[in-house]
């Protein structure tokens, strides 16, 4: 099933480009974007960001790390938080995501990426069972580039519909599968 992803998209450069930038995935963002565009990074890549969205006092952070372990293999960690916070109500929610991709040959590559989920909210001091928690989701990703300058990725992301637990056992579906198919 094709749908939009519910989770906020990071990266200034990719969040420009929308979609289409799985297709490039050449950066730290790649863990968010398409996991296996981090096989094409090359290099130790650190990229943080840090947003007052709508200057409302929503907070939005980004940390992410890239190591390639060869010329054909990396491994990447990153950390995206949510929040707003006043005497009322209380939000958050954490990714913590680890993802690795591999090259085959020069034009083809595959990558994985596991996050964990964690969501908080306070309504007046109190916690709101239903909407907090925690829970695992599953993105996996292909990029080609068939022929110089034209790209074509397949991404799915929350592959298996990623759900927080509560803490009396409830369970909800925080973020739909969702799947693309860009080009560049």
């Amino acid at each position: 099933a094709a749908a939009q992803s519910q989770q906020v998209p990071v990266g200034p450069r990719a969040v420009a480009m929308g979609g289409a930038y799985s297709s490039i995935a050449d950066d730290a963002t790649a863990t968010y974007w398409n996991p296996a565009g981090l096989a094409f990074v090359g290099r130790q890549e650190f990229m943080a960001s840090y947003a007052n969205l709508f200057a409302a006092d929503i907070k939005d952070n980004f940390l992410a790390y890239v190591l390639p372990l060869s010329r054909r293999q990396a491994v990447a960690a990153d950390w995206y938080h949510s929040g707003y916070g006043d005497s009322e109500l209380d939000f958050s929610e954490d990714r913590f995501d680890i993802a690795f991709a591999l090259r085959f040959g020069s034009w083809l590559s595959a990558g994985i990426d596991a996050k964990h989920l964690r969501r908080g909210l306070d309504l007046d001091g109190v916690t709101v069972v239903q909407g907090s928690g925690s829970g695992f989701g599953l993105d996996a990703g292909v990029l080609a580039e068939p022929y110089p300058g034209l790209r074509v990725a397949l991404v799915g992301q929350d592959l298996f519909d990623t759900e927080i637990e509560d803490s009396q056992g409830g369970k909800s579906v925080v973020y739909e599968r969702s799947v693309r198919a860009p080009a560049s």
